[in-house]
């Protein structure tokens, strides 16, 4: 009972206190004025948060952010979650406890139940809140752990350490043969040496990022083999990218001397590009501690000595995850420069064989036309669809709609295929280091080479790749390195040489080199060989023994058949330049070469110098 003189204690909400303390630890106990009890719950989180603002503000948000795609940053970002949520809880609880009924005073029955169960609430709204958000996070780390081989993968790709069956149909198109030619393959090593050599240690994970350029090794998967191989090369310092593309198809790479697998093939790689990783991850003459890191170890070491370049690091991305990556994006705009048939391309996604055509222009691309478009190759070429590649891959990048993936369900989705359908060796320190790099690409400056233009079909001489390209035929491809690293030394050094000889690849015209005197084939196949080094697609046809309809021609013929000369305007400019002769036009519907030169006596003399 109160006295006259005595006040009446005020009351305050115990819901009302708990959910300010869950806006802001110490706040409920400010509000029932227990001011140092709130400085107790609220100065350690504050300071707590400052610090965390101020390390931000000193890094920049950009690189503060980055710095989260560092798998021991999200475990930070973990522990703090997990410590936001204790210190949220306990403060809110004894914020709900401080409001309770003064001692001696029990509140009415409703009152007593409406307060708890609001309690419950606020619990749960925490509880659920940090949960969904270390879900997230978790999984984000848990995928980079992933991909960069941290962890086995509940949903790895299955990894066989021996040699796939070369009848496995996974391996390769319809219509396409793979001949590993057994007479000339070594023995897969599974056992350290009978000769007491050790077996080459793993390569040293590199501990951060060095040299101005940096190296990867871009990998398109199907089945078994490594069908898409492309080198991305970024300047460290300027953000200037390059892309490099190495047709599947070519035979004859160079094997670094310090690979114990050169010695097994006297330091030449007679077989395909794409068949490397799969021949050479069971092997012990290959350094790395499992199959996937002997392979893809081999696989950047023989490209990089074919090249003349150090690659660093590899990513590597299953193209049935590269359609699926498309789709969750929401598609992507892709300029189709060419059009493109493909009477019988193999369909991704379960409908079999299929008719393709896609005309020229703008086109916004599901996945698995994404996916059409970057694979199809029967009714072109790999340098063709090197070209293609770049492009879809430049489209996405520069169309990445981030609210695609924040949308409810997206950052789940997007997840699971990054951890289904992509590999690195790329250590999880430098992740940051490469989302800063990345930030300063700008692929719309970029640089690119297709190697298939310094590639020439093999002569027939007696050696081992000549057999591996004719096992391979229609596609095998000799490599010419030569010609191949001054590509790449030109790309960095002389773009402008390099976009020309590009330009003139782009229109993908056929030309046609036949003999119009007497003598031999020997300079009309030197002037194919030159316009090869060019960018044109060159040769000299084998019927009828390369030879014109006569054989007395004093000067050279260049003939345009069919309408070519609308989509071929600088390869007719440069050959008119470099055969000193004006193109004519002419209608033939058996004609199957765009244009056709036959070569006079008076033709200048070119000689094949692709470093020229």
């Amino acid at each position: 009972m109160l006295t006259p003189d005595a006040q009446p204690v005020a009351r305050h909400s115990s819901f009302a206190a708990a959910f300010l303390s869950f806006l802001l630890p110490g706040l409920g106990q400010m509000y029932c004025r227990r001011f140092l009890r709130g400085l107790f719950w609220m100065v350690p989180w504050l300071v707590a948060v400052a610090l965390v603002g101020g390390i931000a503000f000193s890094m920049g948000l950009r690189d503060f952010g980055a710095r989260f795609s560092d798998t021991e940053w999200l475990w930070y970002l973990i522990v703090g979650i997990g410590v936001d949520l204790l210190w949220r809880l306990l403060s809110l609880l004894d914020a709900w406890w401080v409001a309770r009924a003064p001692a001696g005073e029990t509140d009415a029955a409703a009152r007593r139940v409406g307060s708890l169960v609001g309690l419950l609430a606020i619990v749960l709204v925490l509880l659920v809140s940090h949960a969904a958000v270390g879900r997230q996070v978790y999984s984000a780390y848990d995928t980079l752990q992933c991909i960069s081989g941290q962890v086995e993968c509940e949903d790895d790709l299955a990894e066989d350490p021996g040699v796939e069956d070369p009848e496995d149909p996974e391996i390769g198109e319809p219509g396409e043969s793979f001949e590993p030619l057994p007479s000339l393959l070594p023995p897969v090593e599974t056992t350290p040496p009978a000769n007491g050599e050790p077996t080459p240690e793993p390569t040293p994970e590199p501990q951060g990022l060095s040299g101005r350029r940096l190296n990867i090794l871009l990998v398109g998967t199907n089945g078994s083999l490594t069908d898409t191989m492309m080198v991305v090369s970024i300047d460290r310092q300027t953000g200037q990218v390059g892309f490099i593309s190495m047709p599947r198809d070519t035979v004859g790479l160079r094997i670094p001397g310090k690979l114990g697998l050169s010695r097994a093939y006297d330091g030449v790689w007679p077989y395909r590009a794409n068949q490397i990783q799969m021949l050479t991850k069971g092997r012990n003459d290959v350094p790395g501690k499992n199959t996937r890191q002997r392979g893809y170890n081999a696989l950047k070491a023989i490209i990089g000595e074919s090249i003349g370049l150090d690659i660093d690091y590899y990513v590597q991305v299953n193209m049935n995850g590269f359609m699926d990556a498309v789709d969750a994006l929401g598609g992507a705009m892709v300029d189709v420069q060419l059009p493109l048939y493909d009477s019988r391309y193999n369909s991704a996604d379960g409908r079999g064989t299929l008719k393709l055509y896609q005309w020229p222009g703008f086109h916004h691309f599901d996945g698995g036309d994404a996916l059409a478009y970057a694979r199809s190759r029967h009714a072109s070429s790999d340098l063709d669809r090197g070209a293609r590649q770049q492009r879809a891959i430049t489209a996405i990048r520069n169309q990445l709609d981030i609210s695609a993936i924040l949308q409810p369900g997206g950052i789940d989705e997007m997840l699971r295929l990054v951890r289904r359908n992509v590999r690195t060796d790329i250590p999880p320190k430098l992740f940051p280091a490469l989302a800063d790099l990345v930030q300063k690409v700008n692929l719309d400056e970029r640089v690119s080479v297709q190697l298939g233009p310094f590639t020439r079909a093999c002569q027939q001489r007696p050696s081992a790749v000549c057999d591996a390209v004719a096992s391979n035929r229609p596609y095998g491809l000799e490599a010419n390195i030569k010609a191949m690293r001054t590509a790449v030394k030109d790309l960095f050094d002389n773009p402008e040489k390099v976009k020309r000889i590009q330009e003139l690849a782009s229109e993908g015209v056929v030309v046609e080199v036949l003999n119009g005197t007497k003598g031999t084939n020997q300079r009309t196949t030197r002037i194919a060989d030159y316009l090869v080094c060019q960018g044109i697609d060159a040769s000299v046809p084998p019927v009828n023994g390369g030879a014109a309809d006569r054989n007395d021609y004093d000067t050279s013929v260049i003939t345009v058949y069919n309408g070519t000369g609308e989509s071929a305007t600088e390869t007719i400019k440069e050959l008119e330049r470099r055969l000193k002769v004006d193109a004519i036009e002419a209608d033939d519907p058996e004609q199957t070469a765009g244009i056709v030169v036959i070569v006079g006596k008076g033709a200048p003399s070119l000689r094949p110098d692709c470093n020229a």
